[in-house]
């Protein structure tokens, strides 16, 4: 069972007439698990690999080998796939079924797997859209999936499709499923990929060279697998009349949550996060109240993390106001 602790660091004390309260709100998480396997639901991965003809020989052997090694780590007993994109998406693994599916990983499927893999070859354009579309619907078909998670590497512009069937996809994607995401070389559209990361609850980096692809994706794939809580969210209650300005991550990876807001009651707004694994994330919150009198101090938020409906942590941030400006500044 993990166990989540909630952490508040903040300068409480406002001067006269003040009304923006700042706080960081760090969660640990400890005895997480692996995925799959606390009793919340299975796990699914999908490992997406660009095989558009700009990745060339160089790179599309760099990816089957980053494939492979994303595939050694995931846990038996997980729902996997592969999906092979470039203009189009296309199941690389499992095929052959006469319907999309995912199958669950032991010796024989992983042996299976890296030989679809083996066959990847570089041809056709980018239409990355098409790609998180097949995903959405690889992963409906196991209705058990409480933990949905995808790599997805991308090596150029996303130049066959529009900016709006982008956008289309991306929507229809978001809330399906988390997806992880890495760009080899200088080609790709940084702000494409981002686009994607964000609204999909992952990260996105660069790989410099397709020598480092192996082992961006083994280690992403082995945090994946590492995290026993399938997902968590981050509650924030303001009292009435206050505003939450905005709730940002900013540890270990820099993501605004404030437009994923999802209405718990008048006055608590829910703010997904994604699973967990053994770790700590940093959450800069910020409350606007209405100014008080000096010597008066109220309740600016109430922050929790939440797993369904059982609130697991929870931290207060304050405000005091002040007229001593070594308090204040």
């Amino acid at each position: 069972m993990a166990d989540f602790t909630a952490e508040v660091y903040q300068n409480e004390f406002l001067p006269d007439g003040g009304t923006d309260v700042h706080a960081i709100v760090t969660v640990t998480c400890t005895g997480a698990g692996a995925a799959g396997q606390a009793g919340q639901g299975d796990a699914g991965e999908i490992v997406i690999v660009d095989t558009s003809g700009s990745m060339g020989e160089i790179n599309i052997r760099a990816a089957q080998e980053a494939a492979v090694a994303a595939i050694d780590q995931i846990i038996d007993g997980t729902w996997f796939a592969v999906i092979a994109g470039s203009h189009e998406a296309r199941m690389a693994f499992p095929v052959g079924q006469g319907e999309l599916g995912m199958v669950q990983m032991d010796n024989s499927s992983r042996t299976a797997a890296k030989s679809a893999v083996s066959m990847f070859r570089a041809d056709g354009g980018t239409a990355m859209g098409t790609w998180l579309t097949l995903a959405a619907r690889v992963f409906s078909t196991v209705p058990s999936l409480a933990q949905k998670h995808a790599i997805l590497l991308t090596d150029g512009e996303n130049q066959h499709e529009t900016p709006e069937k982008l956008t289309e996809a991306i929507n229809g994607a978001k809330g399906r499923f988390q997806c992880d995401c890495r760009g080899v070389g200088s080609d790709w559209k940084v702000a494409e990929v981002r686009r994607i990361a964000q609204a999909l609850m992952g990260s996105v980096d660069i790989i410099p060279s397709g020598a480092q692809m192996a082992e961006t994706f083994e280690t992403l794939m082995r945090q994946s697998m590492s995290r026993g809580v399938a997902a968590a969210a981050l509650r924030v209650w303001a009292p009435q009349g206050a505003q939450v300005l905005f709730v940002r991550q900013v540890s270990p990876t820099v993501e605004d949550l404030t437009s994923r807001r999802q209405e718990v009651n008048a006055l608590t707004g829910a703010f997904p996060t994604g699973s967990w694994g053994d770790e700590s994330r940093d959450y800069h919150v910020a409350v606007r109240l209405a100014a008080k009198g000096i010597g008066q101090e109220q309740l600016a938020a109430r922050v929790q993390l939440a797993i369904g409906d059982d609130v697991v942590a929870q931290g207060l941030v304050k405000a005091m106001w002040s007229s001593d400006d070594t308090l204040t500044t």
